[in-house]
């Protein structure tokens, strides 16, 4: 799977909380990295083989970083979403949400090359990539109290009739953040019991279907959400629905 490579810098502050994890090589040799709070190695191996070809990392998105580290790395990925980060060639940060595909093992000293942003730290080598995994479900998928995702048909198709008898539009109040978090708790605030992002920035409330939602296949609800884009809403009248229990 090709990446997808977002041609934009991220800004990641200092401020933000890291920790060190540490893993024994070959049980004698210490290999540790400063991460984000709360991230860990993803794998067993520190070194994987990657490849243009065929990316290890699920929906792989490359982030333009102005100085590439383990930390910035995993901050970045995590603030966006992504439950997976890793460090390739250096300078490269790549973001996913799941393993992809055959991991392949790599030995530890092809992870060689020193990071752009902090050079006593390794970040991958030419083909070579070291994996973190953060917390899941981010952020941007923590409903509030109550809600949940509706299991029945979690994806369904969505017209311009809307599939709410009472629907109200979010509309240009969360396009920029939309996220499932942000639509539920509006939809919450607002006394609704339903909730459905799509489209990747809309957000729409309700209390009643008009009529029994029509399933879609999960692949239908793809788009990256304009406030998380490692975190999907709905599609192209594709919407992923939500409920208070």
């Amino acid at each position: 799977m090709l990446s997808k490579i977002l041609f934009f810098a991220v800004l990641v502050t200092s401020a933000k909380a890291s920790h060190q994890i540490c893993r024994f090589i070959s049980g004698i040799t210490e290999h540790c990295v400063v991460v984000a709070d709360t991230w860990n190695f993803a794998l067993p191996q520190i070194c994987i083989q990657d490849s243009v070809a065929s990316r290890i990392l699920r929906d792989d998105t490359i982030i333009a970083l102005p100085g590439n580290s383990p930390l910035a790395c995993t901050e970045a990925c995590g603030s966006m979403g992504f439950t997976l980060a890793g460090v390739e060639f250096g300078s490269e940060c790549h973001c996913g949400i799941q393993i992809d595909g055959a991991v392949n093992p790599a030995q530890p000293s092809d992870c060689n090359m020193p990071c752009t942003g902090d050079s006593s730290a390794t970040c991958g080598g030419a083909g070579f990539i070291e994996v973190f995994q953060g917390p899941d479900p981010p952020l941007a998928r923590q409903l509030p109290p109550g809600w949940d995702v509706f299991f029945d048909v979690p994806c369904a198709q969505d017209s311009e009739d809307r599939m709410f008898t009472d629907t109200f539009i979010a509309g240009p109040l969360l396009a920029s953040d939309d996220t499932p978090a942000v639509c539920v708790a509006f939809c919450a605030q607002k006394g609704f019991t339903l909730a459905g992002v799509e489209g990747g920035d809309e957000c729409y409330c309700g209390s009643e279907f008009r009529a029994p939602p029509v399933p879609l296949d999960g692949e239908q609800c793809n788009l990256p959400c304009q406030g998380a884009i490692g975190v999907t809403c709905g599609g192209n009248f594709a919407i992923q629905l939500y409920k208070l229990d």
